[in-house]
Formats: structure tokens, sequence, C-alpha cells
């Protein structure tokens, strides 16, 4: 059986995302038109993605992957997968990977 999947591919994420004074990300689904509209395809399987930019300048830190303490371990997470599923698996503590 074939089955296709869904890119969504946007200047703005699925959610709002900010940071907390612990260093944890706080997640919580957006709540413009493009979300309430494409949630119903996104949601429908895990498979869709929802390609975003996070509006990270990655190109001004400094590139280095010595220590835990590193750009990468403070980034928010990606929106590379799932899109609006992004909130369920966070509260499930899914890890997400940045692209």
């Amino acid at each position: 059986l074939f089955k296709q999947r869904v890119i969504n591919v946007s200047n703005a994420p699925p959610v709002s995302l900010k940071r907390e004074k612990t260093g944890d990300w706080n997640i919580k689904q957006g709540s413009g038109g493009l979300v309430s509209c494409v949630d119903p395809v996104m949601t429908k399987d895990h498979e869709n993605i929802w390609l975003a930019n996070l509006g990270m300048n990655l190109k001004d830190r400094k590139k280095s992957m010595s220590s835990e303490d590193s750009e990468y371990s403070s980034m928010a997470p990606s929106t590379n997968t799932l899109g609006l599923p992004l909130i369920k698996q966070a509260i499930a503590e899914v890890g997400f990977l940045l692209l």
C-alpha cells in the first residue's frame, strides 16, 4: 500500500517558543490562521512534516560541540518533525533534533 506524506514549509513554526529562566523551553501551539487551517491535515498522520524557520541566526553563534553547554544544547527544539503533533510529543517527553 502506497502512503503519501504531507510536508508543510512555512516561515513561521506551528508553535511559539519561549526560553524560561530555568533554561527549559516552553512550547505552546500557535494560534495563527495557517496553524488553524493546516492542523487537521498535519495531525492526521504522525509522518507529516512541518518545516519552519525559528528565527535564530546560527552564524552569529560559536560553533563548539565540545561541551554540553554548546549552542546545540541551548537552542529551541526544531519544528522539523510532525508539525502540531510536536506539542503532543513534547508533553510525552520525546526528544527533538535540530536540522
